[in-house]
């Protein structure tokens, strides 16, 4: 008796599937989310203006310092592009400098834009060591490259002697 009633139930849950995937086939276009995201190709800076900037150029490696990196994506006309993918990265060039970017969303808003926030623990005896870090975006396309949202922005970080997390 257990036998029949779990065949039972595997094809009520069968169905359920079914009609729930049938339905999302059949929606309207307009239920249906806006591909508002430019292709690879239409990031070229002749249609498209992207820009990248810092709030500022100079982070203190204390892991409580940070700066806000935002990238910009417009049209030809002036007008931001919404939901377009963009990665921010930041790379050290020092070894010692452990740079972190927390970036909420890869997406871009209203503005066209995407935000992340850069802290650094550079932990060093000598506090007055210097890093030149580079802080880059960019425009994935699928797995072949990727193309430059903005000019890659230059950010110094001055080292601390102070162990980063006290």
């Amino acid at each position: 008796m257990y036998a029949p009633r779990r065949f039972l139930i595997w094809r009520l849950v069968l169905a359920a599937f079914l009609v729930a995937a049938l339905a999302l086939l059949a929606a309207p276009a307009s239920f249906a989310a806006p591909s508002l995201a430019p292709s690879a190709s239409d990031l070229s800076p002749g249609r498209f203006q992207t820009s990248l900037t810092l709030s500022k150029h100079r982070l203190f490696g204390n892991e409580r310092d940070s700066v806000v990196a935002t990238a910009t994506v417009l049209d030809s006309q002036g007008q931001p592009v919404v939901g377009a993918v963009v990665i921010i990265k930041a790379r050290a060039r020092n070894p010692l400098d452990m740079l972190r970017v927390d970036q909420p969303s890869d997406r871009t808003d209203q503005n066209g834009q995407v935000q992340a926030t850069i802290r650094s623990c550079f932990f060093v005896p000598d506090p007055s060591l210097l890093d030149h870090a580079m802080v880059a975006a960019f425009h994935p396309i699928d797995s072949s490259g990727v193309v430059p949202v903005g000019t890659p922005q230059s950010l110094v970080v001055v080292s601390t002697n102070i162990p980063c997390g006290r």
